[in-house]
């Protein structure tokens, strides 16, 4: 365990040195990654958790589950439906909106008299 800890700290380090266009492309990934792998397993996580069982057909017999989801998802952004796309983008959209947002937030202010 004290490994994998060295090993995301030094990945975190590699990314904090990066600058300009390779730091804005590597966020860019993970944030990618996080809507690819991560997102669609929570939201099936959340809506089994609060509607019940993921059925996809309008009999209403549950037919899948999260690999049933993340199955849609992937033919949702195949076939270019625009939900599919926002959940997909919505990790690094959230992300540019704070880094712009804290920059914003912690420039120095001009005092005006």
């Amino acid at each position: 365990m004290p490994g994998m800890f060295a090993g995301i700290r030094k990945s975190w380090r590699r990314y904090r040195s990066l600058t300009g266009l390779p730091r804005e492309l590597a966020s860019l990934g993970l944030a990618l990654a996080f809507g690819l792998f991560v997102l669609p397993p929570l939201i099936w996580l959340a809506g089994h958790l609060t509607l019940g069982d993921y059925a996809r057909s309008y009999s209403g017999t549950p037919v899948g589950g999260p690999f049933a989801l993340w199955g849609d998802f992937f033919r949702g952004l195949a076939s270019g439906s625009l939900g599919y796309w926002t959940a997909l983008l919505a990790p690094w959209v959230l992300w540019k909106w704070f880094r712009i947002s804290s920059a914003l937030l912690s420039r120095p202010r001009s005092r005006s008299t």
